[in-house]
């Protein structure tokens, strides 16, 4: 009986061992993760970055009769993008963290979306933010074999066009690796009139993570694995803008 209850407690004192040991294998591989992640974005650390999750609330964006929904993708891959951020040293400013728009932050006087955009404007230029990006879901009816990301830049802005190709750089060596033979994948920075670019005080990019009218693309998009290469990509485009602006500088 007594070498039955020692060899209980015995068995029980390694069990709890073990559990010990397994918690501090846990932390100590959560701390190596960070400290990597704090090493590879090392340029990042003490910028700030306004993300931008386009659309929220009534406004769904980009949809269709199967349910998908572009707010919902923006968002996620924003979240996803911020943590990366933060690992790295930034601070992140969110338009928006839950399915809401930013409307209470814009212009009473004026409409739903133009007070949501006005909103998204404020936040963006009196922040006091380094860069500034938005991030959406691309649609083009009719080209099923169109897919990729594009980013978007005003024309009168030499750091926003940096950005951008810094951006879809990384977008496309991301996507690349999904792409088809005889798809359309491959896609420069290229110029745009959107409001948030034209009015932006601070270096912008807008994106275009991808196409949900791709059939392929569009599960992809919201695959939370996909969703997380996507915001690597991003966080590794906005470590090479702020590393070419400290080497031009």
């Amino acid at each position: 009986m007594a070498g039955r209850t020692l060899l209980f407690i015995i068995r029980k004192k390694m069990v709890v061992l073990f559990i010990a040991a397994l918690f501090l294998a846990t932390g100590l591989y959560h701390w190596a993760a960070s400290a990597l992640a704090r090493k590879a974005y090392y340029p990042l650390q003490g910028k700030k970055i306004v993300l931008d999750p386009g659309h929220g609330g009534v406004d769904s964006g980009a949809n269709d009769s199967s349910g998908f929904k572009e707010k919902t993708v923006n968002l996620e891959v924003a979240l996803k993008l911020r943590e990366l951020l933060v690992l790295g040293g930034a601070e992140v400013i969110m338009t928006r963290t839950d399915d809401s728009d930013v409307t209470e932050k814009g212009d009473p006087g004026k409409k739903r979306y133009h007070r949501d955009m006005d909103g998204r404007r404020k936040l963006m230029n009196e922040s006091g933010a380094d860069v500034f990006i938005s991030l959406h879901v691309n649609a083009c009816r009719g080209a099923h074999r169109t897919r990729g990301a594009f980013v978007y830049y005003h024309k009168n802005s030499e750091s926003g066009k940096m950005l951008a190709e810094c951006l879809a750089a990384q977008l496309n060596h991301y996507v690349a690796d999904y792409k088809k033979e005889g798809e359309l994948a491959i896609h420069k920075a290229c110029t745009a009139n959107y409001y948030l670019l034209r009015n932006a005080k601070i270096p912008a990019a807008l994106v275009e993570m991808g196409f949900m009218t791709h059939p392929e693309e569009k599960r992809l998009l919201s695959n939370k694995d996909y969703q997380k290469g996507l915001a690597k990509a991003l966080a590794d485009g906005l470590r090479d803008y702020f590393l070419n602006q400290a080497l031009s500088s």
